[in-house]
């Protein structure tokens, strides 16, 4: 089935700016505290369009400019296709013009619950990539529009925001705000706030060394890197990425970023009404 035409966007977006000024994390962080839906366009310098389309502030569908993560590689990756099925599929899905994950489902070769599985896989590494964008790349976004949603198939495949804002730190662990911010936390004793959901961050092992150390009482930055669970880097990567979620009790009295009243009422084993 032939691709309609990428929907127009609306003539004035909701906000926009560069990366220099917002950089990729700090945008999620954004939409996942306001909770707000829609899609964010991206144009490089050299006039790559990419797309974002979020929902109530967890990305949902993306679309590269690029070949990026083909959902063959991904099943591959994953095990969940050979090669030579995947080479033979290909050759009639280019003669039909059909999704190829509903291609593979239509044929039995893969059962729909592991494209879900590889579509959020390629969710992933798609956002990866856009974490490489040139900084002067522009941004736009369009509040309650989905630009996407003639693009690919309909299905919507969240994945856990928190999880991907700490693997953007990760990779931009040069950035200069992570110095600036650490400059403030670094005088005084470090909590965790109070209803810190820290399993949503996939934390790496000795990046949960750093969160458990939290989890035992207050401590300072020299504290905590004399305690040894982790090399300094990966303490003041996992510190940022918890100070700029709210995960950090840092007073203010707002609660982390990405965390409902309905999580906080689930944890605190209080039942809901109705």
């Amino acid at each position: 089935e032939p691709q309609p035409a990428p929907e127009a966007p609306p003539p004035t977006p909701t906000a926009e700016g560069t990366l220099v000024k917002t950089p990729l994390v700090h945008l999620l962080v954004y939409m996942l505290d306001q909770r707000l839906t829609g899609t964010a366009l991206f144009q490089t310098p050299d006039n790559q369009n990419h797309g974002l389309y979020f929902e109530k502030g967890v990305p949902c569908k993306i679309r590269t400019g690029g070949m990026v993560a083909p959902l063959d590689r991904v099943l591959v990756e994953m095990g969940a296709l050979d090669e030579a099925s995947l080479r033979q599929s290909l050759m009639e899905v280019s003669k039909k013009r059909m999704l190829h994950g509903r291609f593979l489902v239509s044929r039995g070769l893969v059962d729909g619950g592991t494209i879900m599985k590889a579509l959020k896989q390629q969710l992933v590494h798609k956002l990866i990539f856009l974490f490489d964008l040139a900084p002067e790349t522009r941004y736009a976004f369009y509040a309650d529009h989905n630009l996407l949603a003639s693009y690919g198939g309909p299905e919507l495949t969240p994945v856990e925001p928190l999880a991907i804002i700490m693997t953007g730190v990760r990779l931009r662990s040069d950035d200069p705000l992570i110095d600036q911010t650490l400059a403030k936390l670094t005088k005084r004793p470090i909590a965790l706030h109070l209803d810190a959901e820290l399993k949503r961050f996939d934390f790496r092992k000795d990046e949960a060394g750093v969160a458990d150390l939290l989890r035992i009482r207050k401590m300072t930055f020299d504290e905590m890197l004399a305690a040894g669970v982790a090399q300094e880097r990966v303490l003041r990567l996992t510190l940022y990425a918890l100070a700029i979620t709210r995960h950090l009790d840092i007073g203010g009295g707002r609660p982390p970023v990405g965390v409902t009243m309905r999580d906080r009422i689930r944890r605190s084993g209080v039942v809901e009404p109705g």
